[in-house]
């Protein structure tokens, strides 16, 4: 009887089962499902600009005072009783006669070596920091210069005064002559303080992102000073100290690129002084032929030199018109910049269909 029941119970499982699926078979005839086949549309992701290269100058307000010296070739500071700011002179005499006004945690002190003041850099790729060094006044009145301490050495035996100035650009130094000087500091790339942020409308026709520092990463900064050395020497009262203006820049240390934006934006970037811009051709294939346009002297292409300098290079940006970008439609074209050097760079990018 026990058996016999059990038989019962499982046949009734396996009708309740097969019941099941054939009811679950029979939802596979629903209008919503009547389609045989479905269309699957893919959106590709924009290139992503990783020429990333911020960074924070000092204010010429807030460094007004940090390159002022005097130069002192017959040491009179070593007897004298007080500095040509009224500053207490025996405790800050030095032998390399060159004094800058200098602070630390708020004590002022007098020596040979500026303070220093700080770029803050926030960059993606290597950056090169550059800074010049202009001289402003007469040469015929000014103290000379002396290229290198083997030259001020010899300047010290012969008494004859001069002056080492050195320009200190992070671990870089080059002395100041004559025809003025700069130094150079190149900035290693630190694409590990940037995360990739959405930069497109949700369900946009084309999907793009951009580069996002961290707030709380910590970057990289590189300090400029100067510093000198005279030789002893007697002086005039005609010769006057030197007057030096500094310029500083920072550039991608990346060389010329081009990229095709789905839009139909050539941007053309880090072009230089040495490669600058000197024409744009566009080729692509269209119904199996192949056609190449010189959109540097096309009307209907518009360009935007704001970020670029004609002498010294930038950023230049070259937009088709709403006929080329429908012409171009779907296609894919290679934009082959010239350079003032000869050679050439390529880029390529696919036009949106407009569909």
């Amino acid at each position: 009887m026990k058996m016999n029941k059990f038989k019962r119970i499982v046949a009734t499982a396996m009708m309740t089962i097969m019941a099941l699926g054939s009811s679950m078979t029979a939802f596979a005839g629903d209008e919503s499902a009547s389609a045989n086949g479905a269309t699957g549309t893919g959106k590709s992701t924009n290139h992503l600009d990783t020429e990333y290269v911020q960074w924070t100058l000092p204010t010429s307000s807030s460094v007004a005072e940090t390159f002022n010296f005097w130069v002192d070739p017959e040491d009179i500071l070593a007897k004298a009783d007080k500095l040509p700011d009224g500053t207490e002179a025996k405790d800050y005499h030095n032998d390399d006669l060159v004094y800058f006004k200098v602070s630390e945690n708020g004590a002022v002190s007098y020596n040979s070596t500026s303070n220093s003041v700080s770029m803050n850099i926030k960059n993606y790729v290597s950056a090169n920091v550059t800074v010049k060094a202009t001289l402003k006044n007469s040469t015929a009145t000014r103290i000379p210069f002396a290229k290198d301490a083997d030259e001020l050495a010899a300047n010290t035996t012969a008494e004859k005064a001069s002056l080492l100035l050195k320009l200190n650009v992070g671990t870089s130094s080059n002395a100041i002559v004559d025809e003025g000087s700069s130094a150079e500091y190149e900035v290693a790339g630190q694409p590990d303080n940037f995360g990739v942020s959405l930069n497109s409308a949700a369900n946009a026709e084309t999907i793009s992102y951009k580069l996002t520092p961290s707030e709380n990463a910590t970057w990289s900064s590189v300090s400029i000073n100067l510093s000198g050395k005279a030789s002893k020497g007697e002086v005039t009262d005609s010769l006057i100290a030197p007057q030096v203006e500094l310029t500083w820049d920072i550039k991608s240390t990346a060389g010329p690129k081009v990229t095709v934006s789905s839009e139909g934006v050539i941007t053309m970037s880090n072009l230089t002084s040495e490669k600058l811009w000197a024409g744009l051709t566009v080729s692509f294939t269209k119904d199996g032929v192949l056609e190449e346009y010189d959109f540097g002297s096309d009307s209907r292409i518009s360009w935007n030199n704001s970020n670029y300098d004609f002498s010294e290079g930038g950023t230049t940006v070259a937009t088709m018109n709403e006929a080329w970008q429908t012409y171009c439609a779907g296609l894919t074209i290679t934009a082959t910049m010239t350079l003032s050097d000869g050679t050439t760079v390529t880029g390529t990018g696919t036009i949106a269909s407009g569909d």
